[in-house]
């Protein structure tokens, strides 16, 4: 049986929630899950799994506790799906510059070569690029 918050109760315990989430959220961008466990008990609770990193090959495996609470599961749900869309970020700008990399040095070849035939003579002089009215 879960036990229900009241308002105060669950606002309070999110704020704490989210203070560890937050203090945690370098490596929340990169790595994250939501999982169940169990507790002595036998109560299915919720934890945040993510590894800290100390040190340049050492990784320590972390939990934050968020328990058994349905609207703070829910909350912790979109807050790791907010950090790890913030961490595609930087993946999706690199994608995205090198395409713009290679539309630059595409139009500057198409440019180049309109210059070149424009100057080359008589025989191009009815080339021309397309004028807006």
């Amino acid at each position: 049986m879960v036990k229900t918050l009241s308002t105060a109760a669950r606002e309070k315990k999110w704020r704490r929630l989210r203070s560890k989430l937050d203090a945690n959220a370098a490596s929340l961008f990169r790595r994250g899950v939501l999982a169940t466990t169990r507790t002595r008990g036998g109560r299915r609770v919720w934890v945040v799994r993510f590894f800290v990193s100390v040190g340049k090959e050492t990784r320590v495996h972390r939990n934050i506790y968020i328990g058994a609470d349905p609207v703070l599961v829910e909350r912790t749900r979109q807050l790791l799906d907010h950090y790890h869309s913030l961490g595609n970020l930087s993946k999706q700008l690199a994608v995205w510059s090198r395409v713009l990399a290679t539309a630059c040095s595409t139009v500057r070849r198409v440019l180049r070569r309109a210059r070149g035939r424009v100057r080359s003579g008589p025989r191009n002089a009815t080339f021309s690029l397309p004028l807006e009215h």
